[in-house]
């Protein structure tokens, strides 16, 4: 499973850089694209690891963020349909 994280920063938030670098001390890299950053994720207990230091991490920082996760079908769909509109018909 892949979950796509989208933060919101506002002015009082830490800063871009600060919250990159939060995000990189828990393994989790930046993208580019529509999304902010990623996390695959296999069992359950990942998913619950990996969120819980994901949320106290943003928490502290006052970052609000959104969730959004697909499955390896699903994820695959979504790039096949975002080529073909951004390629046209």
């Amino acid at each position: 499973m892949r979950t796509y994280i989208d933060i919101t920063i506002n002015p009082n938030s830490a800063g871009p850089s600060e919250v990159v670098h939060a995000m990189l001390k828990l393994g989790i890299s930046p993208i580019f694209g529509p999304h902010d950053f990623f996390i695959d994720w296999t069992t359950e207990a990942e998913f619950k690891r990996k969120f819980r230091e994901v949320h106290r991490v943003l928490q502290s920082l006052n970052i609000s963020y959104r969730l959004q996760t697909y499955e390896a079908a699903q994820e695959e769909a979504r790039t096949i349909a975002v080529m073909t509109k951004r390629n046209g018909p």
